[in-house]
């Protein structure tokens, strides 16, 4: 009755959460996750009070006439959600030639009007004209002028900058920069795009498309390990019936969520299914094991429950508190990928310690009918290979204390990005193709958002001191055309869109990318010009705005995250093994494990997304910390009537089997979601995820086991200091 039970509720579960995904929102503005207290995020949503939302795109079509790119222009602005575009006809026009005129002798006022009107004559258009009559200003003027031109127009292509009226995260967005999609298929051009807009409608596609590949292509592959590694073929029928439970309950409780992050949607089901199956595999092996020594059916589930439920626990509790350690970052996608992942965690062991020993029960005899002959699994190769090693166990622990120094070092000279930036198509999609197209042909554009009280004198102060500065290639304020333009109804609809009712806005071109330390050099000094120059209240937004603050805000994050995680599985390990050495112990070997993954990644990559870094660093503590506590488990229980040396030698054979069956899975989908993603920071927290499973597995296998031994009389004695220490307490 109660195992009948058990089932109706897992499948009321599953039907239940399986209608609720459907329900789950997936959010794809970073920003979102900025802390409400922070200085960037009271800027923005300064600017979006005041200015209203946004989201921009830079476009290039084939088009060698300006003529006709104008026409084409006019019709882009005609479309629902598009708030302005913005051509070299904005620049270059009757306006920009009044305020040169202005500054000239009569005489030469007269020259240019003639000589203007001959250009306008022979039909080109006003950019155009005023373009070749830059030839006949002064050379600071010619170069201004011609370098506005050649932003927007080159031999082959022109380049517009469409401004829409919703965030790049709004859907109205992606349906506008479709409409401009079809407008431009229509009129039979080839066009390139880049922005925000862009590359957030790009992003949700893309994770929808890949999520999907993703899944299809690892779930073969986990197969294919299963057929290979496990003891009976209808082990993987459990397998599939317990993780697949588990991971459905676990995206259907994510509707419960406000949203989740693209990041996690992205990696949740290749992930979960990855950590999952270790405490299925933990649990059916050790009933196998049961089974082999000829005991019943009932008394062995009941046994391997029993056997695998603390090493299981540990083994959640430890990979739990690590996803939950990111739950402290200020830098809130943390506490997103935490709850989720702890959710995940917290599911997957409910489903293995209360669905997998029913399954069991109720499959016992085609588990029996399908068990291998294959000694595949039968790893005594392997502990005599460890045994041959014993030999070198003290130089692998001068190895571990001679390059622990060396790698922390290492760590600090990893090249990082950090920002909205980093988290963009990885090279070889179109959008990464199309983005250094435009780069390569128009020039590397970097804007900035100057938000400040309105004060004419303080703006014209400002204005000066940023157009003055070498690296600044525009500065376009309501303050410059207030000093050139003395027509008021002109004035007025100039300006208009550089003025709320407190603020003045700036809008800085600086031509350089988002995100170096040059670039974060120059947005510091712009910040500082705009704090000196006595304002009492401005704003600085923009991508390299963002991405300075996230850079500020998640280093710290690191440490506190690490620490904590550490920490808590110390203490977690601790009371699993009631001993005070062995949580030091396997700390030291997993860390070191970790930090030469990282280092190793390092060699061939340079520029690491530090969020993909601190995200794998915990995932790979919690989760790679489960084969060590699983083969020092097995080595205590032997160590109560046997050798040191024996021990060892049965802690291998019976825990390498679970071990690099885990490891294969996290390499697996590792692999999968760094090889599929074309999102750079997804590909890189697989990336990142394959190469830490497969060194720790070799730390835990190969290095571990001679640290047991050599610290083997610590470990017995620290066992006693451990109860006198809590009597003293």
């Amino acid at each position: 009755m109660k195992q009948k039970v058990v089932l109706i509720i897992f499948f009321l579960l599953v039907i239940i959460s399986g209608v609720l995904i459907t329900q789950v929102e997936v959010n794809y503005d970073l920003e979102k996750y900025l802390p409400k207290d922070s200085e960037i995020k009271e800027s923005i949503n300064i600017y979006k009070d005041n200015f209203g939302d946004s989201s921009y795109a830079y476009i290039a079509i084939d088009e060698e006439n300006v003529s006709k790119a104008i026409n084409v222009k006019e019709k882009i602005e005609l479309i629902e959600g598009v708030k302005q575009v913005l051509f070299v006809d904005d620049y270059l026009n009757e306006l920009t030639y009044s305020i040169i005129r202005s500054y000239m002798p009569v005489e030469t006022q007269s020259i240019l009007d003639n000589t203007l009107a001959s250009l306008l004559a022979t039909g080109i258009t006003y950019p155009e004209a005023l373009y070749q009559l830059a030839n006949y200003l002064p050379e600071t003027q010619k170069e201004e002028l011609q370098n506005q031109f050649t932003d927007s127009v080159s031999d082959s292509h022109m380049l517009f900058q469409v401004v829409f009226s919703t965030s790049s995260a709004d859907l109205k967005t992606e349906e506008s920069v479709d409409s401009v999609k079809i407008l431009l298929d229509e009129e039979n051009y080839d066009y390139k795009m880049k922005g925000d807009a862009i590359s957030t409608a790009f992003t949700k596609n893309t994770i929808a498309k890949e999520t999907t590949l993703i899944t299809l292509i690892i779930i073969p592959l986990i197969i294919a390990i299963l057929i290979i590694m496990s003891k009976s073929f209808f082990d993987i029928i459990l397998f599939g019936i317990v993780a697949g439970s588990a991971i459905i309950i676990n995206l259907g409780t994510n509707a419960f969520l406000p949203d989740i992050s693209y990041i996690t949607q992205s990696m949740a089901i290749a992930l979960q299914l990855a950590i999952s199956l270790d405490y299925i595999i933990f649990t059916i092996n050790s009933y196998h094991g049961f089974r082999e020594q000829g005991i019943e059916v009932a008394e062995s589930v009941v046994l391997a429950t029993k056997k695998s439920r603390r090493p299981v626990i540990a083994s959640a509790l430890t990979t739990g508190v690590s996803f939950l350690a990111l739950a402290i970052m200020k830098f809130q996608i943390g506490l997103d990928i935490g709850i989720v992942f702890s959710k995940a965690i917290l599911i997957s062991l409910f489903t293995t310690l209360f669905l997998l020993p029913v399954l069991i029960r109720l499959f016992a005899g085609l588990i029996g009918k399908t068990k291998k002959k294959s000694k595949i699994t039968d790893f005594t190769w392997f502990a005599k290979f460890g045994e041959k090693c014993s030999k070198y166990r003290y130089y692998f622990l001068g190895f571990l204390l001679i390059i622990i120094t060396p790698l922390i070092y290492l760590q600090t000279q990893n090249e990082f990005t950090f920002g909205v930036n980093s988290f963009s198509a990885s090279e070889g999609t179109a959008y990464y193709e199309d983005s250094n197209w435009i780069d390569e042909n128009f020039g590397q554009k970097n804007n900035y958002i100057i938000l400040v009280e309105k004060n004419n004198s303080l703006e014209a102060a400002l204005y000066q001191k940023l157009i003055n500065l070498d690296y600044v290639y525009n500065v376009d304020a309501g303050v410059y055309y207030k000093s050139v333009i003395t027509d008021p109804l002109v004035l007025s609809s100039v300006i208009g869109s550089f003025y709320s009712d407190d603020y003045a806005l700036f809008q800085v071109t600086v031509m350089s990318d988002v995100e170096s330390e040059t670039t974060f050099a120059q947005y510091e000094e712009m910040l500082n010009i705009v704090e000196t120059t006595g304002f009492t209240e401005n704003h600085i937004i923009g991508e390299t705005a963002v991405s300075y603050h996230i850079k500020d805000i998640i280093v710290r994050d690191f440490t506190w995250v690490l620490v904590v995680a550490i920490i808590a599985i110390m203490i977690i390990i601790f009371f699993s093994f009631k001993n005070l050495l062995i949580p030091i112990l396997l700390i030291v070997v997993i860390e070191v494990a970790v930090f030469l993954s990282m280092s190793i990644i390092n060699v061939f990559d340079q520029d690491l997304v530090f969020l993909a870094y601190l995200i794998v660093s915990t995932i790979l503590l919690g989760a790679t910390i489960d084969y060590a506590i699983l083969f020092t488990k097995r080595y205590m229980e032997e160590r109560l009537e046997k050798g040191k040396t024996e021990s060892i030698m049965k802690a291998s054979i019976d825990a390498t089997p679970s071990i690099v069956t885990s490891a294969l899975l996290f390499i697996i989908a590792g692999l999968t979601i760094a090889m599929i993603s074309s999102i750079n920071s997804i590909a890189q927290i697989g990336l990142l995820i394959a190469v830490g499973a497969f060194v720790s597995m070799i730390f835990v296998l190969i290095i571990l086991p001679q640290m047991l031994y050599i610290f083997d009389k610590f470990i017995i004695k620290s066992g006693l200091w451990q109860i006198i220490i809590i009597i003293i307490l």
